[in-house]
This record gives C-alpha cells, sequence and structure tokens, in this order.
C-alpha cells in the first residue's frame, strides 16, 4: 500500500481542484468481489446479466496495484433545449452522458501528478465505482440505490 503521507497528498490534490477522494489498499479489490457475490441472490437474473457484462474485475489488478483511489468530482447537469411547434422543452442530460471521457482523463492526470514526486504512478481499473466510492466512506447509498457523495 501507499503510505499514508502519499494517500494525504493525493486526497489534497483532489482537494485543491475542488474534488473529494479516498484511497483504500487494493485488496479491497477482493471485498468488492464479494459484496457483488452476495447481491446474486437478491436480484434477478437478467439484472446480473447486466452486471456481469459491464462489470469487469481487471485481470490480477489487485496484485498489481497497491491502492485504489476513487474521486468524486462535481459538475453541472447540462441541458438541451428542444423546439417543436412553437414548444420549448428544455431536456436534463445526466452528468454522466457529458464530458465523462474529458473528465476521466483529468482525474487519472491529476492523480499521477500527486503520485508522480513518490516514485509510484496511476492507470485506471474497471471496478464497481459506487460500490468502491461507498466502501471507501466517499459515499452513501440512498433508498434508491444512488451513491450520494
Amino acid at each position: 500500500m501507499v503510505s499514508r503521507v502519499t494517500d494525504r497528498l493525493i486526497v489534497e490534490a483532489l482537494a485543491a481542484k475542488g474534488w473529494r477522494g479516498a484511497v483504500l489498499p487494493a485488496v479491497r479489490i477482493d471485498d468488492l468481489r464479494s459484496e457483488i457475490e452476495s447481491r446474486r441472490s437478491d436480484a434477478g437474473a437478467a439484472v446480473m446479466e447486466v452486471v456481469d457484462r459491464n462489470l469487469r474485475f481487471g485481470p490480477a489488478a489487485g496484485s498489481i496495484a497497491r491502492s485504489l483511489v476513487i474521486v468524486a468530482v462535481p459538475h453541472a447537469t447540462a441541458r438541451v433545449t428542444l423546439t417543436f411547434d412553437d414548444e420549448t422543452i428544455v431536456v436534463p442530460i445526466p452528468t454522466t452522458y457529458c464530458h465523462h471521457d474529458a473528465i476521466h482523463d483529468e482525474v487519472v492526470a491529476a492523480v499521477g501528478a500527486a503520485l508522480s514526486p513518490t516514485g509510484h504512478r496511476a492507470w485506471t481499473a474497471d471496478l464497481p465505482e459506487k460500490l468502491l466510492a461507498v466502501c471507501a466512506g466517499l459515499a452513501w447509498y440512498g433508498r434508491n440505490n444512488v451513491a450520494y457523495v
């Protein structure tokens, strides 16, 4: 695991950008797998088929990485204004559909810059982000299964 000093450097670098972050030991990947498996009995087969298709724990990610960093970045909801038959309709677009890749790249660059002086580096992994944020104490689940930061 990366040292507590390095953890603090990462969290402080993220806070300077107005973001919230948390650092977990990479061995928590096994906890995430177990949590997903424990929910299988509560979810229907169709739901778990979607989860299995979209959830990929990188092969041996836990054996390569020392720490997991989860970051919450606030950004405004985008809106699209549509006009039809002289009626204007404003449609909100969820934040996950707008600029996701650019924000993702910016987060990886910021974490990498914070780690660079320590000789460590950052890369991405396909992990269950909401569950990871909850395990890190960065977020909590609402009754509607939305993760709140």
